[in-house]
């Protein structure tokens, strides 16, 4: 992808300066006590040097008191781990925490009664007020239950005592006090993974006579007849005649025998059943499978004034046709493919039978079958552009001969994914053992076997058994859709109206008073989190298509997604996001447009737009594309190289702007801008091997998962110079440090688990997974790299090799920070472009 500008100087000197950066000239605390002169805060009396980011938020009484629970929560853990029945004296000594604690209680109270007459002064409503009232009745009461029960363990008379003491402590803060909401993936459910194969026959039931067959005189349902009727000509959701479908229907000279060999021979078939592209999509990226290269034929045709329908039936294809059709040499894995990717099919003497589309075209016919312009003569003639031949082949496989090096990838940080460094190995073994050859020649190669027609073909190039019906435009039971929900929130979308729209879920004010307090405040990040709620919005392209319910900032609401397929059981994943944060999602059915992407990130439009939605959300569309692309790019040459066919299924990511929520038991009081996540919850692919080896499976899908999640943090110093963190980058990181890294499965997670130095939380999450079967491998304690620290492995399944590359909280993927030891302002320097490459 072309790069933007790189502001390299400016970066290089903010980096420079890292160690005393200022995050915002007004802090959170400042802005809520009503103090808008902040130079004593922003000063640390050093002759006016400015302080640090840390140095910041260690006088923000609501991060101290957050910090310090969570300190006396994890000092109880440890107690606990020595011996829970024996604490011990030491554990008497919790004087510090509860010092901590008064002093930074002490300084959060003195905020409350300018709070209460900013509030009065702004004349809000008895809701506001309460919200006000009911925050500090709850924290006070929370905070003086923690003072009893840290002085009765200082009082403990003896290990009884101190032991239930403890007890009370630890489950009074695990109880009371909020944490940051984290992701939860199910211990059965891996996001990169195999489809599972759903059988479905062809359908039953009566059949119709097509129209260019003579028409149906019994069954007329689905039939619509022998004469032309507008909507013939009209369009369509799949069939929109845009500026690109006009131009190249005039360029073609709106010869129907020129529309029909360019989609023969320049449109590749792709395996998947149901409609996820419009004709332009198709166009675009130059693939597609059956049903939306007929989508993009009828509207090159009805952007020529040619009456033309959908046609749906049962096709009979000999196994060597089906092979050919979907670059194969295995006639097995050729009906093994078509059957997991969801057609309906059925053996038979004589071949298979497959679910199928074609298209048929009112034209001239009679007597120059559709070459010339002759209005005497037109007839329905049927029509299919998908079913082409290819010559496909690969000279030697080397990778059979060189297997990828894993331990030795891992061993230390790199800067090339896996594939590339794949890659570097098999070069540098051709040039020792095949003098003369590249890579590339002795990768998997295929082209379309072209075939120019004259004039028409008289019939379509298989055996039609049945014909289900005839259609103006795709029925909705053929349309692959997503369901879009949350609390309160409910919306189902055609893939191919989302594909490679931004969609983005965002947080606003719940209502016109909220607003107007936030307003107050100058900005969600300086108003007391406990005064207000908030509420999602669904927004596509910036059009907002549905709000969800109103919830408190930095709670956690589930979002899901729900994946239909005509050929397939519903599929659904699930998103934890916290009320507060920014997400966009992408949706990328079979790969998206290099070209689409590329000007959609030179677009001036987003660059400069000051709308948050064509901002903000552009810029982690744009991220989270720019991902998906750069895998879908290495993946594809790991395919060729290894001579592998594989079927992809409609991937989510969702990249956002993640706030750090500093939570005073009960509520969350602040929050800051804190970093960027990328969570891929669906990458679903079946892999099939040309020659039929399906040793090969496993080997794929271990080295494409392990890019995958290279690419996690990686796509952040691509894009903006700055570093991530993934399960790549932790396990390379645990290597080069001495950090111990232990391989995990069910017959040893009792004696392994009980060393690792990792949240409880994630411990119970390998417990869950080593017992339905999966190994896991992970370091022993959590790796720290510039400003974020992580917990990374990887959750993979022995048979298949799909996996999780799981980071801390659960998600699938990677994250970098905000602070890179400058502060969080990075953030605005990502939105300005300054970053931006």
């Amino acid at each position: 992808m072309k790069k933007k500008v790189f502001r390299a100087i400016s970066i290089m000197l903010l980096l420079a300066m890292s160690a005393t950066f200022i995050p915002h000239p007004v802090h959170a605390k400042a802005a809520m006590s009503g103090n808008a002169d902040t130079t004593g805060q922003a000063l640390n009396g050093q002759q006016g040097k400015p302080l640090t980011y840390q140095e910041l938020l260690e006088q923000d009484p609501s991060y101290q008191i957050n910090k310090t629970l969570e300190q006396l929560e994890n000092h109880i853990q440890q107690i606990e781990n020595r011996d829970a029945n024996k604490p011990g004296q030491e554990a008497k000594n919790l004087t510090g925490f509860k010092k901590q604690l008064e002093k930074a209680s002490q300084e959060l109270q003195t905020q409350f009664g300018p709070t209460r007459e900013r509030l009065a002064a702004l004349g809000v409503s008895e809701t506001i007020i309460k919200r006000y009232e009911r925050f500090i009745e709850q924290y006070t009461y929370n905070l003086q239950k923690t003072y009893r029960y840290i002085d009765e363990i200082n009082g403990a008379k003896d290990e009884k005592e101190l032991h239930h003491g403890l007890t009370k402590l630890k489950e009074h803060i695990r109880t009371k006090q909020k944490k940051q909401p984290r992701q939860e993936l199910g211990s059965e459910t891996l996001p990169f993974r195999n489809a599972e194969a759903t059988e479905k026959s062809p359908m039953l039931g009566a059949s119709i006579t097509p129209a260019y067959a003579g028409g149906s005189t019994n069954n007329t349902e689905n039939y619509l007849g022998l004469s032309p009727i507008p909507e013939d000509l009209g369009q369509t959701i799949e069939v929109e005649i845009t500026p690109d479908i006009q131009e190249l229907a005039d360029s073609l000279n709106h010869d129907p025998v020129k529309i029909y060999n360019y989609v023969l021979n320049n449109i590749n078939f792709q395996i998947y059943y149901g409609s996820v592209k419009t004709a332009q999509q198709v166009l675009g990226d130059k693939a597609g499978n059956d049903l939306d290269q007929a989508s993009l034929l009828i509207a090159l045709l009805r952007a020529s004034g040619i009456p033309a329908r959908y046609v749906r039936g049962a096709a009979m294809l000999t196994l060597d046709q089906l092979a050919n059709w979907v670059v194969t040499k295995d006639n097995l894995g050729a009906v093994l493919m078509l059957a997991n990717a969801g057609y309906p099919v059925s053996p038979r003497s004589q071949g298979i039978s497959v679910d199928h589309t074609w298209v048929e075209a009112f034209i001239p016919y009679r007597n120059y079958r559709g070459k010339a312009n002759d209005e005497s003569g037109k007839f329905w003639i049927p029509l299919d552009p998908s079913l082409k031949e290819y010559n496909f082949g690969q000279e030697k496989d080397i990778s059979k001969e060189i297997s990828f090096p894993w331990d030795e990838y891992l061993s230390l940080e790199r800067s090339v994914s896996p594939i590339e460094y794949y890659e570097q190995k098999l070069t540098d073994y051709i040039y020792s053992r095949y003098p003369g050859k590249t890579l590339e020649q002795l990768s998997l190669t295929k082209q379309i076997k072209k075939r120019d027609y004259s004039i028409l073909p008289s019939s379509t190039p298989f055996k039609v058994l049945k014909v289900y019906g005839e259609y103006t435009e795709v029925p909705d039971s053929l349309r692959q859709k997503i369901v879009v929900r949350s609390d309160g929130l409910n919306q189902t979308l055609n893939i191919s109206q989302v594909s490679s729209k931004r969609i983005t879920v965002s947080y606003k004010p719940a209502t016109a008073e909220d607003e107007t307090v936030v307003e107050e405040y100058s900005g969600l990040d300086y108003t007391p989190s406990y005064l207000i709620k908030l509420k999602p919005v669904l927004k596509i392209e910036g059009e907002i298509f549905a709000e969800g319910t109103e919830t408190n900032v930095g709670e956690p609401q589930n979002l899901y997604l729900d994946f239909l397929s005509p050929g397939h059981d519903s599929d659904t994943v699930e998103k934890v996001m916290t009320a507060g944060d920014y997400y966009a999602i992408v949706i990328s059915p079979q790969g998206l447009n290099p070209q689409f992407v590329d000007e959609r990130f030179k677009d001036l439009r987003y660059i400069y737009s000051r709308d948050i939605d064509n901002h903000d959300g552009e810029e982690l569309f744009q991220l989270g594309m720019h991902y998906l692309l750069t895998t879908e790019s290495t993946q594809k040459r790991l395919e060729n190289l290894m001579g592998m066919r594989v079927l992809h299924y409609t991937t989510a990511a969702f990249i956002s702007y993640d706030k750090k929520y500093d939570y005073t038991f009960e509520s969350a009081y602040s929050s800051r801008d804190s970093g960027m996540t990328i969570d891929v919850k669906r990458n679903m692919v079946s892999v099939f091997s040309v020659n039929g080896d399906t040793s090969r499976k496993k080997q794929f899908m271990m080295v494409a998962g392990l890019d995958g999640s290279y690419f996690e943090h990686e796509i952040y110093n691509t894009r903006y110079g700055l570093k991530g963190s993934s399960t790549v980058k932790a396990l390379q990181l645990a290597n080069e440090r001495g950090i111990k890294i232990y391989n995990i499965n069910r017959d040893n997670i009792n004696q392994t688990v009980q060393y690792l130095k990792v949240p409880d939380y994630v411990k119970q999450s390998i417990i869950d997974f080593a017992n339905t079967g999966k190994e896991i491998t992970i370091p022993k304690q959590e790796i720290e790299n510039f400003g974020t620290t992580v917990v990374g492995y990887i959750v993979m399944d022995p048979k298949t090799g799909a996996a999780g590359y799981l980071i801390s909280g659960g998600s699938a993927g990677g994250k970098t920070s905000f602070l890179q030891g400058m502060g969080d302002s990075v953030k605005d320097l990502v939105l300005s472009g300054a970053v931006n490459s």
